[in-house]
């Protein structure tokens, strides 16, 4: 059972009809920057739905937080391009946050993190309105604060191999897994080792090269990196990846928590 459906059955979400200030969350743009930090206010009572970043540079995620709670489960930054507009629709159900916040809650939403060079940078919150009766309490809707797990950055060199990886902070169900590329062609990297806490979860019992762009927030196969895997505080992830490219570059991933 999926986020999004475990999340709208709590809900009675059936009538479409939209009250005033329920469509879309944003904040201020940022513009020309290389540290951002973007906010949003909710108007009304509301389920916080599918987040998109749009960035004219890569960059990172450090911080997700709603109503101040962090929502990276691991010790890395996830990066922009996991949360990309242009991502499958399959992705972005993957991106469904489903936590519901009360009217004018306090710094409803605060995304931070840097950019490789000097970019613009907004958001986009999908939302559906609720009555204030129907928000339940922080603690009521604690397993939807299990976001995203951060895989950071990493520098690979030329026809070199590099490991993407992080320690989780919490207990979490790991779901869909993304990698982008700032510089090097995606035909030029292969990604030869997948593993949560020790165990290898590519299927071969020999030698892999599972294509990067198998990956990717556009990918056709979402079932493909869906890694369905629980883990608890202290678990150890690592992506391990190939590149036969004649430059070097940066690598960035982000796994979207079931």
């Amino acid at each position: 059972m999926n986020k999004e459906f475990r999340c709208k059955s709590n809900y009675t979400l059936s009538n479409k009809i939209r009250n005033a200030q329920s469509l879309i969350l944003s904040g201020a743009q940022g513009v020309g920057v290389t540290t951002y930090k973007l906010a949003g206010t909710a108007a009304r009572a509301s389920l916080l739905q599918v987040l998109s970043i749009n960035s004219t540079a890569a960059g990172s995620v450090s911080q997700i937080t709603i109503a101040g709670q962090n929502l990276n489960t691991s010790n890395k930054d996830g990066h922009v391009g996991a949360f990309s507009i242009k991502s499958s629709n399959a992705g972005a159900k993957q991106r469904f946050i489903g936590i519901a916040v009360p009217s004018q809650q306090a710094s409803t939403i605060a995304v931070n993190g840097t950019l490789a060079a000097a970019g613009d940078i907004n958001f986009g919150l999908s939302m559906h309105p609720l009555l204030d009766s129907q928000v339940p309490s922080i603690e009521a809707q604690a397993e939807f604060f299990n976001y995203f797990c951060g895989l950071g950055s990493v520098n690979i060199g030329i026809g070199a191999t590099a490991k993407l990886s992080c320690v989780t902070t919490r207990s979490s169900n790991l779901g869909q897994l993304i990698l982008s590329s700032d510089t090097i062609a995606t035909s030029d990297l292969s990604v030869t080792s997948v593993e949560v806490n020790g165990l290898e979860m590519l299927g071969g019992n020999s030698e892999q090269a599972v294509p990067f762009e198998q990956f990717s927030a556009d990918t056709g196969d979402v079932l493909g990196n869906l890694l369905h895997a629980r883990v608890e505080a202290n678990a150890v992830v690592s992506i391990t990846i190939a590149s036969k490219a004649a430059v070097a570059g940066d690598l960035r991933g982000t796994i979207f928590c079931d």
